[in-house]
């Protein structure tokens, strides 16, 4: 049964109405414990630098940057074996070709992974969870390196859970230049690009990414639009179906570092600490502003009757 994407358009934008909030929340975080992505609510210019209008102080920037560095290199660390294989009964492990085949899968999961561009995506990808409490890591395949993935932001990301907390549906709310997604999908990618691809390839158009669960399939089907995951690619401008296809397994990893049952994000240590980041900042900005004018202090004078330059010695 074809994707119904017209309820997709409306839910993303039924979500994205509803996160209006922690967009606002992730922006104050960004600005003050991560500015390099302090883009949550405007648009990044090529080129513009990071922002540090309300930052004084760097305390905030460094710890959380420690902090993502120790659970990568805790957790998943590219040195060494982080994850096994054993099979759900106890008593087939006691089999030594069970176990030598479990030890062979891992080894080539371990070369895979280590050839790919993982090391860099997850410290992306710890470094949200630690900053916004919610983070989102893509798994697909790639021709040349087996496996790729890809941390996605913050502000591109509605997620979908059911009774019982388990994130079910994902969308992504793409931004690429009409250049980028005729490359992707060719004729495929809708009227507005190819319209734009020949005389303003650069122009953005906005995209948008499913993947739920498919209620509807033929079971006894082995292709990609009867998988149990169903995957659409919209163009939004002209409520255009791109591609749709589907995945054996839900391809996206999402952490939520503390989880509330009534939110589906996350909480972060970023905002229990964000009160004393403030502070800190507000009091390195005082104690510069203190500093300043006991070095050049401000000096009143009568706008006449003194030769200037005066002389303080």
């Amino acid at each position: 049964m074809p994707a119904d994407k017209k309820q997709i358009i409306l839910d993303n934008k039924y979500l994205t109405s509803q996160n209006s909030n922690w967009r606002a929340y992730w922006q104050d975080l960004a600005s003050f414990c991560l500015p390099r992505k302090a883009w949550i609510d405007s648009i990044q210019s090529k080129g513009e630098r990071l922002k540090f209008n309300f930052l004084y102080d760097s305390t905030a920037i460094r710890g959380l940057q420690t902090m993502a560095s120790g659970f990568h290199t805790n957790l998943t660390n590219p040195s060494s074996e982080w994850f096994s294989w054993a099979t759900r009964k106890p008593a087939f492990m006691r089999n030594q070709a069970v176990r030598m085949w479990l030890s062979d899968i891992e080894e080539d999961m371990y070369s895979s992974i280590n050839g790919s561009n993982f090391d860099t995506c997850a410290q992306e990808f710890y470094t949200d969870a630690a900053c916004f409490g919610t983070a989102v890591l893509f798994t697909q395949e790639d021709e040349e390196e087996k496996i790729r993935f890809k941390s996605i932001p913050i502000e591109q990301v509605n997620i979908e859970e059911d009774s019982k907390g388990r994130v079910i549906a994902i969308y992504i709310n793409y931004p690429l230049t009409a250049i980028q997604a005729f490359m992707l999908w060719g004729q495929d990618a809708g009227k507005s690009v190819l319209d734009s691809v020949k005389d303003k390839p650069f122009e953005s158009f906005d995209f948008l990414h499913y993947v739920g669960p498919r209620y509807r399939r033929d079971v006894s089907m082995k292709d990609n639009l009867n998988m149990p995951w169903q995957s659409v690619w919209i163009a939004k401008k002209d409520e255009h179906i791109i591609k749709e296809s589907g995945f054996q397994e839900f391809p996206f990893s999402v952490v939520r570092f503390w989880k509330s049952n009534t939110d589906a994000m996350g909480y972060s240590p970023a905002m229990n600490a964000l009160v004393d980041v403030k502070l800190a900042s507000a009091i390195k900005r005082t104690t510069l502003r203190r500093a300043m004018k006991e070095t050049d202090p401000p000096i009143s004078v009568p706008s006449k009757g003194f030769t200037l330059p005066l002389n303080f010695n």
